[in-house]
């Protein structure tokens, strides 16, 4: 984080390097935008699903979550707000598992409707070259809108 501050403080006292940088944040979205217009559909061949290799995923992320300090922090500074240690309360203990088990269900069911409508999407878009070619272009002026945001914003 300090490096983060001191990079902070050196653009704030340097406004041409601050500016150089955003000049080659709009080329380089330039260049993105050149790449997404000139993309061709890309055509998908069969059944690339294999299900060991989901499994694995899927332990990958739970390991990663678990071991995420961030995650921990954000469950230990977030959940106590909704817990009381009245007499007549159930304990704490229970009451923080209770939210948990509930989050990990809410965040399951909307993991499992992103899932299945990025399945479904996928499929559409993967058999449509002419989808494929109004995203790259879509993608394209989303490109150029930014660039041009940016310069505009250095003048």
């Amino acid at each position: 984080m300090a490096s983060h501050l001191g990079v902070s403080a050196l653009l704030r006292s340097n406004t041409v390097i601050f500016e150089i940088i955003k000049l080659f944040g709009a080329f380089y979205l330039s260049y993105l935008a050149w790449g997404a217009f000139k993309a061709k559909p890309i055509q998908v061949k069969g059944n690339t699903e294999n299900f060991n290799d989901n499994k694995k995923l899927i332990k990958k992320g739970l390991i990663m979550n678990l071991s995420n300090p961030k995650v921990i922090i954000f469950f230990l500074a977030f959940f106590p707000q909704f817990t009381t240690n009245n007499v007549n309360a159930i304990p704490v203990s229970l009451q923080l598992l209770c939210l948990g088990l509930l989050f990990v269900c809410i965040a399951f069911i909307v993991f499992a409707l992103i899932s299945y409508l990025s399945g479904f999407l996928n499929s559409a878009i993967s058999n449509n070259p002419s989808i494929q070619t109004a995203l790259n272009k879509i993608t394209c002026l989303i490109f150029i809108a930014l660039a041009v945001n940016l310069l505009i914003s250095q003048f």
